[in-house]
C-alpha cells in the first residue's frame, strides 16, 4: 500500500469537487440571468422614456405650427362657395367640431409661401387602421373656382388618433361659451380649442388664438376683404 505524505494530502484537500463546481456554475447562471433581467428593463424603460419625449416634443412642434398658421388669417371672402342663408358671402374660415378651414399664409420657411387654403381634421389610415391628425394645404389662385382638398398636400401632425375635437369662442361677446360650429359669414373667432387624444397619450387641452392679417382687415370699395393690399 502507497501511503500519501502530508504534503500530498494537503494539495488534494484544496481543489473542488464536481459538486462544488456544479453549484458555482449554477448560482452563476442564477446571477447572469438577474442581471441580464435587470439591464433589459432598464433598456425597455429607457425606450419608453425616449419615445415619450419624441412624442411631446412633435406635440409642441405641430402646435408651435398651428399657432403660427391661426395668427394670419384672411378676411377674404369666397366667392365660388353658395351664399349663406342670410344671402351675404361668406369668408373661407369655416369650421365645426371635426374640422376647420381657412385661408391664410404658409410661412416661406415651410414651403413655397404665400397665400394658402389650409383644412385641418381627420384622415383614416387604412394600414393602422386608426385615423391621422392631418393639415391638407393648397396654394391659393388669383382666379376663383372650387376647392377640392383631395387634390391638396397633407401633412401628418399626429399618428393613431383616438378622438380630436375644435371649438370656438368670440370674446367680442360678454359670457360667450365654445361652439361647436362656427356659422359667423363676416368675422373670425377669437380663439379655437384643439382637443386630440391618441392611443398612447392626450395632447394637453389647446387653446389657439386666430388673428386676421392687418391687410384683410380693410375693405375694398366693393365692401370685399383685402388682402395683400390689393382689392379682390
Amino acid at each position: 500500500m502507497v501511503l500519501s505524505t502530508p504534503a500530498e494530502s494537503a494539495l488534494k484537500q484544496q481543489g473542488f469537487t464536481l459538486l462544488e463546481l456544479l453549484i458555482a456554475m449554477s448560482l452563476l447562471t442564477l446571477l447572469m440571468l438577474g442581471l441580464g433581467s435587470t439591464l433589459l428593463t432598464v433598456a425597455q424603460t429607457q425606450s419608453r422614456v425616449e419615445g415619450r419625449l419624441t412624442q411631446i416634443e412633435q406635440q409642441r412642434v405641430s402646435v408651435g405650427f398651428l399657432r403660427t398658421l391661426f395668427g394670419k388669417v384672411s378676411l377674404q371672402k369666397d366667392r365660388i362657395t353658395p351664399v349663406s342663408p342670410s344671402g351675404k358671402m361668406r369668408t373661407f374660415f369655416k369650421g365645426d367640431a371635426s374640422a376647420v378651414q381657412w385661408l391664410g399664409i404658409m410661412p416661406s420657411r415651410f414651403g413655397v409661401g404665400g397665400r394658402t387654403h389650409f383644412r385641418l381634421g381627420l384622415r383614416l389610415n387604412a394600414q393602422t387602421a386608426t385615423n391621422d391628425l392631418i393639415l391638407w394645404y393648397l396654394p391659393w389662385e388669383p382666379e376663383p373656382k372650387l376647392l377640392d382638398f383631395s387634390q391638396a398636400t397633407a401633412y401628418v401632425l399626429e399618428k393613431n388618433v383616438q378622438s380630436m375635437k375644435l371649438a370656438y369662442q368670440d370674446d367680442r361677446v360678454l359670457g360667450e361659451q365654445w361652439r361647436e360650429q362656427w356659422l359667423d359669414e363676416d368675422g373670425l373667432p377669437s380663439t379655437i380649442e384643439l382637443s386630440v387624444e391618441t392611443t398612447t397619450s392626450r395632447w394637453r387641452k389647446t387653446i389657439i388664438a386666430v388673428l386676421g392679417t392687418a391687410s384683410s382687415a380693410r375693405a375694398g370699395a366693393s365692401g370685399e376683404a383685402v388682402f395683400g393690399g390689393t382689392a379682390q
